[in-house]
């Protein structure tokens, strides 16, 4: 009789302190958008194959999908400041791990490059009680961004 197959594998994937939410965090705390790629307004996803050791270490990177101005330094450097969980293997094997890491670069449309200034002018109504005032009042709402 044949013995059956398990259908997991015997080697464990790696993965990111925390799962796949925290890595996003990770990401988003710790990029840098190039200047270059701020000036240009470059976008994109970088796609990173990072090799991590059994320790979890990320030993070697390098970018399969690239985004010029600089992107894909940013990203490289990003991705080697990773730490993953090591994994405990029962069989006692040292293996690498390769995993694919996409870096977006994306400039947010609540950017503001110029101060933004808005002004309302409010008439306020005539109600029967009060003459209607004929000095409209005037409230103007300044907009800067925090450098």
């Amino acid at each position: 009789m044949k013995k059956s197959r398990k259908p997991e594998s015997f080697i464990e994937p790696i993965t990111y302190p925390g799962g796949n939410e925290s890595l996003r965090k990770f990401i988003i705390e710790h990029l840098r958008y190039p200047e270059k790629a701020l000036q240009n307004k470059t976008e994109g996803t970088v796609v990173v194959k990072a090799d991590i050791n059994a320790v979890g270490k990320v030993i070697a990177a390098h970018v399969i999908k690239s985004v010029p101005d600089g992107c894909d330094d940013e990203a490289l450097r990003l991705v080697k400041l990773m730490k993953f969980n090591p994994v405990k293997r029962k069989s006692g094997l040292r293996v690498t791990y390769h995993k694919n890491i996409n870096i977006n670069f994306a400039l947010k449309s609540t950017t503001l490059e110029q101060p933004v200034e808005i002004k309302i002018n409010f008439q306020p109504s005539a109600s029967s009680s009060q003459a209607p005032s004929t000095n409209p009042v005037v409230y103007t709402i300044k907009i800067e961004r925090k450098s």
